[in-house]
């Protein structure tokens, strides 16, 4: 018989090493692994190791609120987790996006944070502390006297930067991070009434792609005509803006033959310049416009866009079968997204042969095509069954003629029909 005791303090920790953890780890759904820090000290030790090899990005639930319905934490700190693109995305609960929580994650996983929120001047300082790595920040503080305050050898590899909400955002304060900064790639500024784009005059990263000015209505025409000019944008959003800009965008979108994404929500414009110049950019895969499109408008701009995978157009009242064709025939087989509302000429063959044509598609808006009646989605189902899809196609027809019993999935005032694929 062995003299040797068996060691009863040993635990599950003593039978494997840090590197078989680690792959052990790589196994369990994230928001497991995380909600079981609090196991023990030695547990937590072992978590924070695991996390500090991942890429983090902290979230502020009430720009995240769709993920943050029940996962919460074994003492209310803790909010929901999941995978985002190369990343663990935390989103910190409502009871848990305070000072202490956010210092308390911040401080936890250090370098690994590398997308997070900005509310206050504390969060400021404990970014500072902590995050000598931040990729991605997002600022919307809290009133005018809680403004963080700036250090500037804290972000100077800042890649994406948003301002969010508040007017007390000036083109001095945003010149003030982006000036010493040279590997910005995508800048946005929301709900802003001060700002004018002279901050863009400070940008000095030959990195930058993407612009969104979205509620900023003292933006002015020349500041974003001189952005263009000298950086080689692939996405622009502007979204209530100036009616001057949107009557000139076309000078803008001269200027940037390599955009890719473009979103223009306003309906005042010259469409006839504007859509000329959407035929210029022959790399453009998204477009979302509320301008009014005509058949020669869709053949044009699918013919000289190959590219193109979402079109979501605003007003396409004169759009018959000629313009469904065209799409079809154009970009029928990368297009995902498609909305062609307001149709007066649009009838259920020609909605059907959208479907065939397009294997890819997986939103389909209709609004308003007002010579639809039931048959066309009977027929849409019937031609994805046969066609085999990997995708399911939603098709919105608000504001139709489509009536559905009471007892059935239809409803009459907005439609959103999930096809079954085989």
């Amino acid at each position: 018989m062995s003299t040797t005791e068996p060691d009863n303090k040993a635990t599950i920790l003593d039978y494997l090493n840090e590197d078989c953890w680690m792959a052990v780890f790589s196994y369990i759904p994230v928001k497991y692994v995380i909600k079981s820090e609090r196991v023990s000290d030695r547990w937590q030790e072992l978590v924070l190791k695991y996390l500090r090899r991942l890429r983090i990005a902290i979230r502020y639930p009430l720009n995240w609120l769709s993920f943050c319905d029940d996962d919460y934490g074994i003492d209310g700190t803790y909010g929901n987790y999941y995978l985002g693109d190369n990343e663990v995305v935390v989103v910190l609960n409502k009871r848990a996006a305070d000072y202490l929580s956010f210092a308390r994650w911040t401080s936890k996983l250090g370098a690994s944070v590398v997308s997070t929120y900005c509310a206050t001047i504390h969060n400021m300082e404990t970014i500072g502390e902590n995050c000598p790595n931040l990729e991605t920040l997002e600022i919307f503080p809290e009133s005018e006297e809680n403004i963080p305050t700036i250090h500037h050898e804290n972000f100077k590899w800042l890649r994406r930067l948003y301002f969010q909400k508040y007017n007390c955002v000036s083109d001095v304060y945003i010149s003030s991070f982006i000036a010493n900064n040279s590997v910005l790639e995508e800048l946005e500024i929301n709900n802003n009434e001060i700002v004018t784009g002279k901050c863009l005059l400070n940008i000095k990263s030959e990195a930058l792609k993407s612009l969104m000015f979205k509620q900023c209505r003292k933006l002015k025409m020349c500041n974003l005509l001189d952005t263009a000019s000298r950086h080689n944008l692939t996405k622009l959003e502007l979204i209530d803006v100036p009616y001057n800009i949107y009557e000139n965008i076309h000078l803008i979108l001269n200027k940037l033959p390599n955009l890719e994404h473009l979103r223009v929500l306003d309906e005042v414009m010259d469409c006839d310049h504007f859509f000329e110049a959407v035929c210029r950019l022959s790399k453009l895969k998204f477009l979302v416009v509320m301008y009014e499109a005509t058949d020669t408008n869709l053949e044009d701009m699918t013919r000289c866009c190959k590219d193109l995978t979402i079109l979501e157009l605003g007003d396409c009242s004169t759009v018959s079968s000629r313009g469904m064709e065209a799409v079809i025939r154009n970009v029928g087989a990368r297009i995902t997204r498609l909305g062609i509302p307001k149709s007066k000429y649009l009838e259920d063959d020609d909605v059907i042969a959208c479907v065939r044509g397009c294997p890819n598609l997986m939103f389909l808006d209709l609004s308003g095509c007002l010579r639809l009646r039931e048959g066309m989605l009977i027929g849409a189902d019937e031609a994805r069954r046969r066609m085999r899809a990997q995708r399911s196609l939603k098709v919105v027809v608000e504001d139709t003629f489509l009536h559905f019993d009471e007892d059935t999935v239809f409803y009459r005032v907005i439609l959103c029909y999930q096809a079954v694929t085989s």
